[in-house]
């Protein structure tokens, strides 16, 4: 849709709002009901609603019309076309010569100005200092309206925006949280400056990257939203950063600073419990650093924000989002390993330094923990916060290939790790889960915007490296628990009765075999003293990586620092057991929440998928004798039961499709349509049989080390 097609009497609405030229349309929905004006800007897109100020303007005679002037953004992915009356905009991430971009690079913003198409997917930059280099488009963050700029206006940008006063962040809280919402990039622009110019725009975005107290960021599809943070919560977080507690491990608290420390994480993470280093010692030996976040810094056994958390016991998550153990602004703030900031030609400027709770050991040849040569409080500097798809990228490039050796050579320690794992038997439940998300503004829309997307633990090499390392972590502590029998949250698991090894081996490797190892599997538990953990193969193991989200954590690292500094320790092996069994039942409590949540979600995205059929892989029997098998959805990672009325084995693949939905309840049910073509091969297993997996259901705790 070109200029020319738009109706002449939109023109003065759009023009207010969208910087040209650039490709705009009109998207609407039913009559009456939906109409949307839209104006692609990079990977968003700027829409109005006239159902949201309802501001009407004069129209020729007899011409109804519903108009706003607030512009929105969305994300070019959520536009429904099922709703559309015509629209064209711009593809994701479309770039042209002469604009001004902010790209990622190792959690550093960096600003650049466009030179040149590299190829299909690459452009030639220029950024700060002028160096030229060719970039992803992918890697692309932000994209500053105008156009037909200049190198100097990269310097000039770049120099406003490191002399913004930042305490401009709090009065445009104080005034954004009287309308608690999602504001745009454009909006926060407005509301600290009353421009929405690019300069105002690319001055905002500096100052909002830097906050931690007042705005919580979300980068998502594509488009930036800034959200103010609760009162109390700004509250909390003004308090601790004015007048912070005294530290009682300040005088043995270690430097660290001067380690590479990488956290590595989902996208959507906000609150970073654990980082990584790899030092060698005078021998040249691996020495491995997992590096905890330290909130007990900040705490005192029975202050108000302990007993909060402890009544909360853990976080909660939902496809929208998560409700945190303790406040959000601190979660992610001071409590969260912070990353670095950086100058805007990439250099680093300042690091923050954290406080942390240090692991460091080796290994012996065989994968088996060594010497624990140091733990205890300390500071630290993030140097590099990555996600786990950026450290499969680089670790796939192999060693001498990758941008970060110190992760290879940490994976290859986590290799020789799992194998000595394997060799004393742990057991690892290789099934797929889905992961659904929705955004908090689409929570009340008629047809919400719901992905799913299938996660594997075991096909992520950056994922096996994190929860490695979190699992010697882990028996660290319980090992040195154990040597000075310290009450701590240990976790065991009884050992679980297999099925007979050849009907095992008879099954296909991965989620029918893990399948077939779940239902057999013991509920793990939590003891005052050292208990051997069957699935982990360990004798001694406290889980101590996840002190931000996870209180029994938190009671791990208050008795730890206490012997650590030789003082009485603050919780007792009685108090350790009622307070763990308290949180137990509390978070088996939020675990029915937050799965009927999910099937709730489910429901709606299978609701809105109705006409698609799934390929399902058959994982088992559930009910033989009312012929129930699980498949898990190959696609999503679903997993679901359903009828099947004719002879199949594990690895078998069925196609489905939606037989019925009621999304309010969360149930739905798949119906067999055929046999799906494809790498199930029934005699691959027929020496399975149901009898041999016909065990109580238990709680799966294989891979609990990770964080």
């Amino acid at each position: 849709m070109m200029m020319a097609e738009v109706d002449e009497r939109y023109l003065p609405q759009l023009a207010a709002v969208l910087t040209f030229p650039q490709s705009v349309g009109i998207v609407g929905g039913r009559p009456g009901a939906s109409l949307y004006f839209l104006g692609a800007q990079g990977s968003a897109v700027l829409y109005l609603d006239p159902h949201e100020v309802q501001e009407v303007v004069a129209l020729p005679e007899g011409a109804a019309s519903y108009h706003c002037s607030t512009p929105r953004l969305m994300p070019l992915t959520s536009i429904d076309p099922s709703l559309a009356i015509g629209f064209y905009c711009s593809s994701a991430g479309a770039l042209q010569p002469g604009l001004l971009i902010s790209y990622k690079k190792d959690d550093k913003h960096i600003l650049a100005l466009v030179e040149a198409p590299d190829g299909k997917k690459n452009w030639w930059i220029v950024d700060q200092r002028g160096r030229r280099f060719s970039l992803p488009a992918r890697t692309v963050s932000l994209v500053l309206p105008g156009g037909n700029y200049q190198p100097a206006d990269v310097q000039r940008f770049a120099e406003a925006a490191a002399a913004a006063d930042l305490s401009l962040m709090e009065i445009a809280w104080a005034v954004a949280a009287e309308d608690v919402r999602s504001y745009s990039l454009q909006e926060m622009a407005k509301l600290l400056f009353d421009d929405a110019a690019a300069l105002p725009q690319y001055i905002t975005f500096s100052m909002l990257l830097h906050d931690s107290i007042y705005f919580k960021q979300v980068f998502k599809g594509g488009v930036w939203s800034f959200e103010p943070r609760d009162a109390d919560a700004v509250q909390a977080a003004q308090v601790l950063r004015s007048a912070p507690p005294p530290d009682p491990d300040a005088s043995t608290r270690m430097d660290l600073t001067h380690l590479t420390v990488y956290t590595v994480d989902d996208a959507s993470t906000t609150e970073v419990d654990d980082g990584l280093s790899i030092t060698t010692d005078e021998a040249g030996a691996p020495l491995l650093w997992v590096h905890v976040a330290d909130p007990t810094r900040w705490l005192t056994p029975g202050d108000m924000l302990d007993a909060e958390a402890r009544s909360r016991s853990r976080s909660l998550y939902f496809p929208w989002g998560a409700v945190p153990m303790f406040p959000r602004s601190l979660a992610e703030g001071p409590f969260s390993l912070g990353s670095s900031s950086s100058s805007e030609d990439g250099q680093q400027q300042q690091q923050q330094e954290c406080c942390a709770f240090s692991v460091c050991a080796s290994l012996n040849d065989d994968g088996s923990l060594g010497q624990l040569v140091s733990l205890g409080p300390s500071t630290i500097r993030v140097q590099h916060r990555l996600t786990y798809d950026e450290v499969d990228a680089d670790l796939g490039l192999g060693p001498g290939m990758c941008q970060h050796e110190q992760l290879q050579a940490l994976y290859e320690a986590a290799r020789l790790r799992r194998a000595w794992r394997v060799s004393r038997g742990c057991i690892d439940i290789d099934l797929p889960e889905a992961q659904l998300k929705v955004e908090q503004a689409q929570l009340d829309a008629l047809r919400p915007a719901v992905s799913c997307t299938k996660l594997s633990q075991w096909e992520s090499a950056a994922r096996l490296m994190v929860a490695e390392m979190m699992i010697l972590a882990g028996e660290a502590v319980g090992s040195l628990g154990a040597a000075q029998q310290l009450p701590l949250p240990y976790r065991g698991q009884e050992a679980p009765q297999l099925p007979p090894q050849e009907a095992l081996d008879a099954l296909p490797e991965g989620p029918c075999k893990g399948y077939a190892l779940r239902r057999c599997m013991t509920r793990s538990v939590i003891e005052q003293s050292p208990v051997r953990h069957a699935s982990l193969a360990l004798d001694a193991y406290v889980q101590f990586t996840s002190p931000i989200r996870r209180y029994s954590d938190i009671l791990a690292h208050f008795n730890l620092k206490a012997h650590l500094r030789g003082e009485a320790l603050p919780f007792s092996a009685a108090a350790i057991s009622a307070i763990t069994a308290a949180a137990g039942e509390s978070a088996r409590e939020l675990g029915r929440a937050e799965g009927e949540v999910t099937k709730y979600w489910a429901a709606e995205y299978l609701r809105q998928h109705r006409e698609q059929s799934w390929v399902g892989c058959v994982l088992g029997w559930f009910r033989p004798e009312m012929q129930l098998a699980a498949v898990t959805l190959e696609e999503l990672g679903l997993e679901s039961i359903v009828k099947v009325e004719f002879p199949v084995l594990p690895g078998d693949r069925l196609l489905l499709r939606l037989a019925d939905v009621d999304v309010s309840s969360g149930y739905y049910r798949l119906y067999v349509e055929d046999r799906a073509a494809g790498p199930g091969d029934s005699s691959a297993a027929e020496g399975f049989s149901s009898d041999d997996l016909e065990a109580q259901e238990g709680e799966q705790e294989g891979s609990e080390g990770e964080d």
